[in-house]
């Protein structure tokens, strides 16, 4: 007996409408993901989606908003959010993440990071040496002068005199006058920089290509190369004190360090997507985010994890309906996926 699929044809209004079923609550890559409390955490990446949970990730729902532009860049306190992404794209959200409304920012370049002093003080970096500044908390924006052409991946800032940007080739950019002037800095290597963060002692750590993890005290004028032992792109990296520090990789590993990241400790096991964005509230819990669309937490500080989006993340390559109800799919890895209900639940059968 020969099975064929015909293709669907709009012949009634509930006819021809797609509804996304596996993984849940979808599927696209998510570039960062942001925690202001245990419980209220966002999560954006692209075609504009935007994540929201109050229940610290058991639930995770989709917020409206009209975007269909990746948002690459997170930055929040309490239950004020922005998000910021291609084309010039820089949201804001007043209420948790429920709704958000656009903030002009006077270009079209695409924006990657995105910090926020304690003060009504705020940047935003992207392409071609992009730098955004706000002094009103957000509501308008104006160019600032960079000494750099380079791409520009993330900004952080210790306190509100010292800050640091980091890019591409190696850039990093230093500012000791709360971004009113920024000056190139030497970076810790001449390889792509993706992320920076502040530690409390007064230091920057940075990572990047080629397994780069880089730590200056001084504000960028002398740095320190950490030891990954690996070669891989970090692409993210959190501290929650003065010791405690995390880092993620494009090839789904993670690191942790526990003394303020003199050293580092590659995590055991792996995930099979790429880790785009972690982190952590205390030195136990945090989240990380990545490929398509997978968040996990952990409660150990990065020992174990658990997922807190379901679905297989291995690729699928082909799927088949016997009924209404019955279904197979196939994939990479001898992923084998059945359901019995139209698609609302899948089982593994491997």
């Amino acid at each position: 007996m020969t099975l064929l699929c015909a293709p669907l044809t709009a012949q009634n209004p509930g006819v021809g409408r797609w509804r996304w079923q596996h993984p849940s609550p979808q599927g696209n890559p998510l570039y960062s993901i942001l925690f202001t409390s245990e419980k209220a955490g966002l999560a954006v990446g692209r075609d504009g989606v935007v994540l929201r949970t109050t229940n610290g990730g058991a639930r995770w729902e989709e917020a409206g908003t009209s975007i269909r532009t990746p948002l690459y860049g997170l930055w929040g306190r309490e239950r004020q959010a922005w998000a910021v992404g291609a084309r010039g794209q820089i949201l804001y959200s007043r209420d948790g993440g429920v709704s958000w409304q656009a903030r002009a920012s006077g270009v079209r370049d695409h924006l990657f990071g995105v910090w926020f002093n304690e003060s009504r003080d705020g940047w935003v970096v992207g392409v071609d040496g992009t730098i955004l500044v706000t002094r009103d908390g957000g509501e308008t924006w104006r160019l600032g002068e960079a000494p750099t052409k380079s791409h520009l991946r993330a900004v952080a800032f210790g306190d509100w005199r010292h800050g640091m940007v980091v890019g591409d080739r190696g850039t990093v950019l230093v500012t000791d006058n709360g971004g009113k002037d920024w000056r190139v800095s030497g970076g810790p290597r001449e390889v792509d920089l993706t992320s920076v963060w502040p530690v409390p002692d007064g230091s920057f750590v940075v990572v990047g290509a080629e397994g780069t993890i880089g730590q200056t005290f001084d504000n960028g004028r002398t740095w320190s190369v950490r030891e990954s032992g690996t070669l891989g792109r970090l692409t993210s990296v959190h501290f929650v004190d003065r010791l405690h520090g995390w880092a993620g990789s494009a090839d789904g590993a993670g690191w942790r360090t526990l003394d303020g990241g003199q050293t580092w400790r590659r995590l055991t096991g792996r995930f099979e997507q790429g880790i785009n964005s972690i982190c952590f509230i205390d030195a136990r819990r945090g989240w990380l985010g990545g490929e398509a669309g997978m968040i996990a937490v952990t409660t150990d500080g990065g020992e174990s994890w658990v997922w807190q989006t379901s679905g297989d993340r291995r690729s699928l390559l082909g799927v088949h309906f016997f009924n209404r109800e019955s279904g197979w799919a196939v994939g990479v890895g001898g992923a084998i996926r059945a359901t019995d209900d139209g698609g609302r639940n899948w089982i593994s059968q491997e």
